[in-house]
């Protein structure tokens, strides 16, 4: 669930530990996150408290359906993310809210990667380049205009006024064609033979 992890990162100011992670369990009721607990500790009681903190504080997306009131039980394994780990994820989600898969290379059953280079500036993405294109040049533009359009965010304290290189690839499946790549910079756009938007999609990475 992408809302929640969203919110878990370690704090500025502090010293970051990478590769951190634990697994809590919770109920979502009516939208609201409620009785989150520690199942696998991320080995820091400060660190299992902020994140138990974090958990409560997120807003799940809307549940839909005859039971979509009715109580969920959830157990997630979370990444504890440095504060530039964090920066970096809202960047690519940010980045992964315009994907699109174009209509003529569904037609065509056109699939593959395209990797788009960019340097990040202050909520924008500049010398945004094709690092390694796809055999569609429809994807390969597709993958340009998601990251050149994608509002992102502030940069953390340390990077204001800094140049930050990224590089997002974004893997383009239809069907049961080939899976993406596992990679928190990895955006994953499935589409239906036939259909001529995307279907369910899914934020590769974390």
């Amino acid at each position: 669930m992408s809302a929640v992890q969203s919110m878990v990162h370690q704090t500025d100011g502090g010293t970051s530990i990478v590769g951190v992670n634990g697994m809590v369990r919770f109920t979502v009721t009516d939208g609201a996150i409620e009785n989150p607990e520690i199942v696998a500790s991320t080995g820091y009681a400060d660190l299992d408290k902020l994140m138990l903190q974090q958990v409560a504080s997120a807003k799940p997306p809307k549940t839909w359906g005859p039971h979509a009131h009715e109580p969920h039980e959830f157990e997630l394994l979370l990444d504890m993310l440095t504060p530039f780990d964090s920066f970096q994820y809202h960047v690519y989600r940010a980045i992964d809210a315009w994907k699109v898969y174009p209509r003529d290379p569904i037609i065509a059953g056109s699939t593959g990667d395209t990797v788009v280079d960019f340097d990040y500036l202050d909520s924008k993405a500049q010398n945004i380049v094709i690092a390694l294109a796809s055999k569609d040049k429809e994807l390969n533009k597709a993958s340009v205009n998601a990251v050149s359009k994608a509002k992102l965010p502030a940069a953390p304290p340390d990077y204001v006024g800094k140049n930050v290189h990224m590089e997002v690839v974004f893997c383009y499946t239809i069907n049961n064609s080939p899976g993406c790549p596992a990679g928190k910079n990895v955006i994953d756009v499935r589409a239906a033979r036939g259909a001529w938007s995307t279907v369910e999609t899914v934020f590769g990475g974390y």
